[in-house]
């Protein structure tokens, strides 16, 4: 719906190829959302799940997520807006196919497709932690492969590739931020067991969530990413060896689990990693308090958590 109503954009966009001053106006490609827009769709979708953990209906959280977004974008990120410039990728997909001679329609449906990646990673609070990475990917595939000059059509689907392969590897039910959100309704029912109100203990688990992801999922997710690399770069050297393919791919696979081991710091399960969990989450405040920036900050934590759990929680 939201990409649909966003699609006027590029149509009134097409109008202007009859019009060469407004193109000339219009040349510098304003770029890709940044990381200020980043930022603040990361802040407006913990406050969504906080919202929604304190009882909030999906409708009500979302308004107040889109609302702070919008707020914090235009005190720090500027223009052009994050929609305007997914727009813009969206309408140099819709140019790159034209251009091939496709059909207007399907042209249309590919110019939507790269708007909908786009806006999902940068733009729209009420996406997944999980998906919203996977998004990413997808644009960052699409800018690579329409730079380098391939069609719409080519361009586009190997984002939608990058995208399902991202999904089905990352994003399987419970992933990490579904894990997160956990811990954070555990956070908010225990606050108003104590007695706190709906408001005080839903920042309460706000920041629970927000800690949680810090910790656990991002540098999770580039962890899985590097051992995927490492095992796909493992066997293409073992093929253009001249060894056996199958052989290859088997002793491939072996050391993408070995890898992936050292990964296994998730998010809390049972009340002892939970305990672990809450020193983690102090520890990571008092680095933060501190000076520390906070991706260092998390990644002590996360030591932390996984030495916590090794020493206290291993059977």
């Amino acid at each position: 719906m939201r990409a649909r109503a966003l699609f006027g954009f590029l149509t009134l966009g097409l109008c202007l190829l009859a019009r060469p001053d407004v193109l000339l106006a219009q040349a510098e490609d304003p770029g890709p959302p940044t990381e200020c827009h980043d930022r603040c769709v990361a802040e407006a979708h913990e406050l969504y799940q906080a919202c929604l953990v304190a009882g909030g209906t999906a409708d009500d959280c979302a308004a107040r997520a889109r609302h702070a977004l919008a707020e914090c974008v235009a005190d720090n990120c500027g223009a052009p807006s994050c929609e305007d410039r997914c727009a813009n990728l969206a309408r140099k997909v819709f140019d790159r196919c034209s251009e091939a001679g496709g059909d207007p329609a399907r042209c249309r449906e590919l110019a939507e497709e790269a708007l909908r990646h786009c806006l999902d990673a940068h733009c729209e609070p009420t996406v997944g932690h999980c998906v919203r990475r996977c998004r990413h990917r997808a644009v960052e595939v699409l800018r690579e492969c329409l730079e380098a000059g391939g069609s719409g059509e080519e361009c586009v689907a190997r984002a939608r590739a990058e995208f399902n392969g991202c999904v089905e590897e990352h994003c399987q039910p419970p992933t990490c931020g579904d894990r997160c959100e956990a811990f954070a309704r555990k956070v908010f029912d225990e606050c108003r067991a104590g007695g706190g109100s709906a408001e005080e203990c839903g920042e309460k688990a706000r920041g629970a969530l927000h800690r949680c992801i810090a910790i656990h999922c991002d540098p999770q997710a580039g962890c899985e990413e590097r051992c995927a690399r490492r095992a796909r770069k493992f066997v293409d050297r073992c093929i253009a060896a001249g060894k056996d393919p199958a052989r290859c791919r088997e002793a491939g696979e072996k050391k993408l689990r070995r890898c992936l081991l050292a990964c296994n710091d998730d998010p809390p399960i049972g009340e002892c990693r939970e305990h672990c969990e809450r020193l983690a989450h102090a520890l990571y405040e008092e680095l933060v308090a501190a000076g520390v920036a906070p991706d260092r900050a998390a990644r002590r934590a996360r030591r932390f958590y996984t030495g916590c759990v090794r020493r206290s929680c291993q059977p």
